[in-house]
């Protein structure tokens, strides 16, 4: 079995529900277009979530330049987002247990990332 690897899209703006449940909207596009682009372990973010994060946190923000995503008409600024404390790739807070910033919309994802990382956490990965 290959090691567990996370990557995480960020965005910031308005959703719409659809009566299926289905999320619509700039800001879902955004995320999970940096959700690919984003290699495991990493953490991309868009402008906006640059400009309402950088003072909030202790990350920082590495620019990436722009991006073209799927489904937009205008390239996106990406940022890596970058931990504060020792210079490395930020971790999702969903791995230090901080619920303060829920993720909004993906239950069945964060409910099988739960799992899988109690299930590595058991075998003694570090973490």
């Amino acid at each position: 079995m290959s090691a567990f690897q996370v990557r995480v899209g960020l965005a910031v703006g308005e959703v719409t529900i659809d009566d299926g449940g289905d999320r619509r909207g700039v800001a879902v596009i955004e995320a999970a277009r940096l959700e690919a682009l984003a290699r495991p372990g990493e953490i991309l973010a868009t402008e906006m979530v640059r400009m309402l994060g950088h003072r909030r946190s202790n990350v920082t923000f590495e620019e990436l330049g722009e991006r073209t995503l799927k489904g937009l008409a205008r390239p996106a600024l990406a940022y890596r987002v970058i931990d504060g404390a020792n210079g490395t790739a930020a971790r999702p807070r969903v791995l230090v247990a901080d619920q303060r910033l829920p993720l909004v919309g993906r239950n069945q994802q964060v409910d099988a990332f739960q799992s899988q990382w109690s299930e590595a956490r058991g075998r003694g990965l570090p973490g």
